[in-house]
């Protein structure tokens, strides 16, 4: 049986307008569906990789139960282009290194956590299996 894959990520929102342009920014993503409350959008040949819906009924950071959506980049000069890209847009992250990856954690405007992550399996000074240890990345 093969293995899944992930598709896409549905997040509900309190507003797709405060919401859309940060997506569409920080990851380049385009618009390939707008349906009012629902909008889809890719930054690739994938229809949608994330929906956004707007909810009837605002809710606060508490109640929103995702911890993280993941973004892999493939090399280590992407993984720092975007980190620049974060400080030039003054978005906020926190920089870790779990050995097996390197990570950028912070948060989309309404509190929904996202990571940016290169895989550091075969890299130098990167590790095979994640020990349980995440260091503060420094970043130039």
């Amino acid at each position: 049986m093969p293995t899944p894959k992930l598709s896409h990520v549905h997040l509900k929102v309190n507003s797709i307008p405060a919401v859309l342009p940060f997506y569409t920014e920080v990851f380049d993503m385009k618009i390939t569906e707008d349906l009012g409350s629902f909008i889809f959008i890719s930054n690739d040949e994938t229809h949608h990789i994330l929906a956004l819906q707007e909810t009837a009924f605002p809710f606060n950071n508490s109640g929103q139960k995702l911890y993280h959506v993941a973004f892999e980049v493939q090399t280590e000069p992407e993984f720092y282009s975007f980190a620049e890209k974060l400080k030039t847009l003054r978005i906020p992250f926190t920089p870790v290194d779990h050995g097996i990856s390197w990570a950028i954690y912070f948060n989309d405007p309404e509190g929904n956590g996202l990571e940016l992550f290169v895989d550091r399996r075969n890299s130098a000074g990167g590790k095979k299996e994640w020990d349980g240890e995440t260091k503060r990345l420094a970043i130039p």
